[in-house]
């Protein structure tokens, strides 16, 4: 069985960049995959039987509520990541202007080496 099992588990999207619909496909593809190991584990150890499933899937009140509170909160992401960029950019500016005094120091010493053998 471990023979079947793929040695990675992952995509590299950036061979997928100009090709929109394959990219749509394996994303859709992963997602019915998902669905349905779901489905086929349902009423084990407890969970929702299958029927449940579709039934809470085919209630439209809570999916309205999810995909609002999605919409709101990615405000909140984009707040996030624009901090991040700035934190980003002076972290980096300060390493930058470490790095340069840094090194003029280290030529600096070794000049004076230089000089004083």
């Amino acid at each position: 069985m471990q023979e079947m099992q793929p040695t990675k588990d992952s995509i590299d999207f950036k061979k997928l960049i100009d090709r929109y619909r394959d990219m749509y496909h394996v994303v859709d593809t992963m997602g019915m995959l998902t669905a349905s190991s779901q489905l086929r584990s349902s009423g084990q150890d407890g969970s929702a039987i299958t029927d449940n499933l579709k039934q809470f899937a085919s209630d439209k009140v809570w999916q309205e509520a999810v995909l609002e509170y999605a919409r709101q909160y990615s405000f909140t992401v984009k707040k996030y990541y624009i901090e991040f960029l700035e934190d980003y950019r002076t972290l980096r500016q300060h390493i930058m202007e470490n790095y340069k005094e840094d090194v003029r120091t280290e030529r600096e010493e070794r000049l004076d080496e230089k000089l004083a053998s």
